[in-house]
């Protein structure tokens, strides 16, 4: 999980340069699905 909210990873998962505040939305996100799958 930690290497997959680093600004790089996201930027290369997204496939796109991301502002600051478009990376922080993306990783939040990303966290938000990890937990689901963690929790079913």
């Amino acid at each position: 999980l930690m290497i997959l909210t680093q600004p790089g990873f996201l930027q290369q998962y997204a496939g796109e340069v991301l502002t600051p505040e478009e990376r922080d939305i993306r990783r939040a996100t990303l966290i938000r699905e990890r937990i689901k799958l963690e929790n079913r």
